[in-house]
This record gives structure tokens, C-alpha cells and sequence, in this order.
């Protein structure tokens, strides 16, 4: 087996963890390579956010979690040395988790394109300020939103910046699209929609005039959006698929990253 090692060396461990990493990694016969596109598995040293870099990349990921709350990653700092058991297939399994294909449309053509494992954002790019955009599924218009902005979330991505807006936490292995309102000024439509992952969602800014929205995947540099634009969301025929410890469930995950948890 050989593993390409994404590491995020702004952690203040990387290069710690590295070391024990390839140490692990040795004495299990398992094979180092500097290219990620021969390597059978990545394996991330960072937080969540290392896995969303190499996300869709069509490789398994494993992630080892430096960060404050890993939610995507299988194993955190003082566990390590799991790692070498990688290949022994009664540790590990790996599971496929769903993304979002975004589009821009203008003038009936696509000019931007991308893919998101966690969520597509939609916010202002100046200062703060309520964006109207309409809500409509399938064709059918669902709401219009006066709010700062809108995440249309995976169950994968329910527990980042959606969960943050207060949106619900959604089991990963359920196919579904989550919509959240990033503080809507009506009371009334201030809650998150869950629909199936089959729906196209569209979102269309309405009298954007000298307001200046942007639209970004995943946390990374997307495009500012002009009048009369429409931001199609759907489920993406790829795929990640995250490495993950067999004994861990879902739950388990939420009691690991729960900073109320009892001593």
C-alpha cells in the first residue's frame, strides 16, 4: 500500500505528528510516496479543513485531526499510531460521503462551476448587509429570504457552517441538501430546510443593484455574482470517500467534539 501525507504545517504538532507518522507508517510496511495521484490513500494531518482541500480527488482519505474539532477525520493526535493498522481491514472502513455540484448561470450560460463536500455559501462580499434572494425547488418557488446570506449544506457539511447558523446536524449517511438562512430578519423564516438530495435548488438574487454578493464552495475563492443571476445546487454524481475507524459511530463523533461533555 503506499499513502501520499497531506500535512497542514501551520498546526503547531505537524511536524511532531509527521514524524510519528512515518515511524508508524515504516514499521507497518507501509509505502510513502511524494505523488498523490500513485498513492492508494491520502492521509491528512491538519483538521477538517486539510480533508475539504483534497476532497473529490477520487482518492480515500484518512484524516488525523491537529485541529480543535474534527468531524471528518478518523483518528485525533493521540491515536496515531492506529494508522498502521490501515491495511489490516478489521480497524478501519471506508465510506462515501455525497457532494454538491454548484453552478452559476447568466444569460442562460454557465460561468462558473464547482464541487463541495461541506456546502456552498452565498454572502455579501462587502459590508454586512440583508441580500433578498428567492428559494425554489425543482422549478417550484418555496421563500424569499431577506437575510445575510445562505447555506445550501451536505449531511456532511450540517456539522460546520450550517451548524453555526443554527441549522440542524444531519447524519452523514443520509442523502439529503440542507438550506440555512444566515440570520434571516423574519423571525418566521429563520429555519434551516432539509430536502432530498434529488431536488435542484435554485437561488436567485433579487434587486442586487450595487450590493455585492459572492458565492464560494467548500470556504474557497468563489465568484461575485451579478443581476439576474441564478445558483444552481445539486447532488453531485462524485463522491469523497473518508477512511473511518469501524468503532466509532456518528454519534460517538458528536460526544468526542462536545465541549460540555462531563469529565
Amino acid at each position: 500500500m503506499k499513502v501520499f501525507l497531506a500535512i497542514n504545517r501551520t498546526k503547531p504538532d505537524a511536524a511532531e505528528a509527521a514524524k510519528l507518522l512515518r515511524e508508524c507508517l515504516k514499521t507497518a510496511g507501509i509505502e510513502e510516496t511524494a505523488s498523490k495521484e500513485s498513492c492508494d490513500v491520502i492521509i491528512t494531518l491538519g483538521g477538517d479543513g486539510t480533508i475539504l482541500s483534497y476532497a473529490g480527488t477520487g482518492k480515500p482519505l484518512l484524516g488525523i485531526n491537529l485541529g480543535r474539532l474534527g468531524y471528518m477525520t478518523a483518528l485525533e493526535q493521540n491515536e496515531i499510531e492506529l494508522a498502521g493498522r490501515l491495511g489490516d481491514g478489521f480497524t478501519f472502513e471506508a465510506v462515501d460521503r455525497m457532494m454538491l455540484d454548484i453552478r452559476v448561470m447568466r444569460r442562460k450560460k454557465c460561468v462558473y462551476s464547482a464541487t463541495a463536500l461541506n456546502e456552498a455559501v452565498i454572502t455579501r462580499s462587502g459590508m454586512p448587509q440583508l441580500c433578498d434572494m428567492e428559494l425554489s425547488f425543482n422549478g417550484m418557488t418555496v421563500t424569499r429570504y431577506a437575510a445575510d446570506g445562505m447555506i445550501i449544506a451536505t449531511p456532511t457539511g450540517s456539522t460546520a457552517y450550517s451548524m453555526s447558523a443554527g441549522g440542524p446536524v444531519v447524519d452523514p449517511r443520509l442523502d439529503a441538501i440542507i438550506v440555512t438562512p444566515v440570520c434571516s430578519h423574519n423571525p418566521a423564516k429563520s429555519r434551516s430546510i432539509v430536502t432530498n438530495a434529488s431536488t435542484l435548488v435554485r437561488i436567485i438574487p433579487i434587486a442586487l443593484h450595487a450590493k455585492q454578493l459572492c458565492i464560494a464552495p467548500d470556504g474557497r475563492g468563489g465568484i461575485l455574482l451579478e443581476p439576474d443571476d441564478t445558483v444552481e445546487i445539486s447532488k453531485s454524481a462524485r463522491t469523497t470517500t473518508l477512511i473511518k475507524k469501524k468503532d466509532r459511530s456518528f454519534g460517538g463523533l458528536l460526544y468526542i467534539n462536545d465541549t460540555d461533555r462531563p469529565e
